[in-house]
């Protein structure tokens, strides 16, 4: 009888590769949060299917603020990509789960009518609980690094070349009107 619990309890366990992929799925929904400007509501039930806990809490303060200052001062960020460059799990337990992450995410920032492309790239640890509900949420987020990037310029991007994580295809440039932006002006317009 005792070993057809442990097998039962042992069977609910999921692969790491699992838990790996809906981390993913999860982590990446975050960055949904910059189409809700100022919805406060909203922004809570977003981050709410992400977080718990104190996590949530500070999750939704540092994200409302920052969509506040950025309503201010005119400012839309426009993720296109969210690369996952290496996800380590550092403890599996039961129901609890310890990954460090390492992460590229590629936008288009407008400000002063001026848009331009930005690829920060960040490494956290994550600490992830399994909840009742047998959703994982994210109960715990050591920040180790943060950096902006530039392995690539715009032209780069632009030529096709392979820029890495986080960057930007050339496509989502045009469709956010960042060629018209770096055409050469035409002979005529010049002599104007």
């Amino acid at each position: 009888m005792l070993f057809l619990i442990l097998a039962c309890e042992s069977s609910s366990v999921l692969p790491i590769d699992d838990i790996v992929v809906d981390f993913q799925a999860m982590h990446r929904s975050v960055y949904d949060v910059y189409s809700l400007q100022g919805e406060p509501q909203a922004i809570h039930q977003l981050l709410a299917k992400s977080f718990s806990g104190e996590a949530l809490t500070n999750e939704y303060i540092e994200h409302f603020t920052t969509l506040f200052h950025m309503e201010e001062e005119e400012t839309d960020i426009v993720i296109k990509q969210v690369d996952y460059n290496d996800i380590e799990p550092l403890e599996y337990e039961m129901g609890r789960v310890v990954l460090d992450v390492d992460w590229s995410v590629g936008g288009i920032v407008t400000h002063q009518k001026h848009k331009h492309t930005r690829v920060n790239r960040y490494r956290a640890v994550y600490t992830l609980e399994l909840k009742p509900d047998q959703a994982w949420r994210i109960i715990d987020t050591k920040m180790r690094n943060m950096e902006r990037i530039r392995r690539a310029t715009d032209e780069d991007l632009l030529n096709g070349e392979n820029a890495g994580g986080g960057y930007l295809d050339p496509l989502d440039l045009l469709d956010a009107g960042l060629m018209e932006q770096m055409t050469p002006k035409k002979d005529e317009d010049k002599k104007e």
